[in-house]
């Protein structure tokens, strides 16, 4: 938009607000013909406003699908992580770059002070494509 257009597209607009403040002034001569030669550069400005305004809805609605997509994958991973290993503690890794799971093992009774105090086993996965049969 060429900076004439600008113009003529806030002067469009001034005349709105001046209307609205004064409705008299709307059926003035001078203002009548201020509004009929910038109307068009007014609608496409306005065009190109209302355009920018849907692409940002647009680019923040596939941010949200993308990340309630992930979340679905995540909880879908947790029930076959659940399945899979039923004595272990699973839990969704939040935030995660890719849907991941924490899959959190004890350590058995017999293990030796050392492994007990390290926890057990835990594995951080993000597919359980190796355990599936």
């Amino acid at each position: 938009m060429t900076g004439a257009a600008l113009i003529n597209a806030l002067l469009y607009e001034l005349a709105k607000w001046l209307i609205e403040r004064k409705p008299a002034l709307a059926f003035s001569p001078l203002m009548i013909r201020l509004l009929a030669w910038c109307k068009p550069d007014w609608e496409q400005w306005k065009t190109e406003q209302t355009m920018k305004n849907v692409d940002s809805q647009a680019a923040s609605l596939v941010k949200q699908w993308a990340k309630e997509e992930d979340k679905a994958k995540s909880e879908q991973l947790l029930e076959k992580a659940k399945a899979l290993f039923p004595s272990a503690t699973v839990t969704i890794v939040p935030d995660a770059v890719v849907p991941s799971v924490m899959i959190i093992h004890e350590a058995d009774d017999n293990a030796s002070d050392e492994v007990k105090a390290l926890g057990g086993e835990m594995r951080i996965m993000s597919s359980l494509h190796g355990f599936l049969q």
